[in-house]
């Protein structure tokens, strides 16, 4: 499930960085994860944690460089959020099957009371 939520990925995300190398402009790395990402709670938009990024280095210093590292970010983050919903597609599966196994048990309980009676 998770390689094929990449399906797609080149041509969807990967070709919009080439298109900023080939221009050899600056890849605007926050406007692009406001509109392809859901809200990070680790990492600000535009950003990532420390030592992902060399924070010794300079941005602006090497334009190929800042923009492999944009796409390396963007993928890193891609790659937490489809994380994030397969973790609560478990989540929702499990807390499903607690709720019929809760109702299953009342009722049991209920019949157990029934027959002492």
């Amino acid at each position: 499930m998770y390689y094929r939520a990449f399906l797609g990925f080149e041509t969807t995300y990967i070709d919009d960085f080439a298109k900023t190398l080939k221009e050899f402009k600056r890849f605007q790395l926050e406007e692009y994860e406001k509109k392809h990402l859901d809200k990070d709670m680790l990492f600000p938009t535009g950003r990532v944690g420390i030592g992902i990024r060399d924070e010794t280095k300079r941005i602006g210093a090497n334009l190929y460089k800042d923009i492999l590292m944009d796409t390396a970010a963007f993928t890193i983050k891609k790659g937490g959020e489809i994380t994030k919903i397969m973790l609560e597609a478990i989540l929702l599966q499990y807390r499903e099957k607690s709720a019929v196994n809760d109702t299953a048990v009342e009722e049991l309980k209920k019949t157990k009371d029934e027959l002492e009676l």
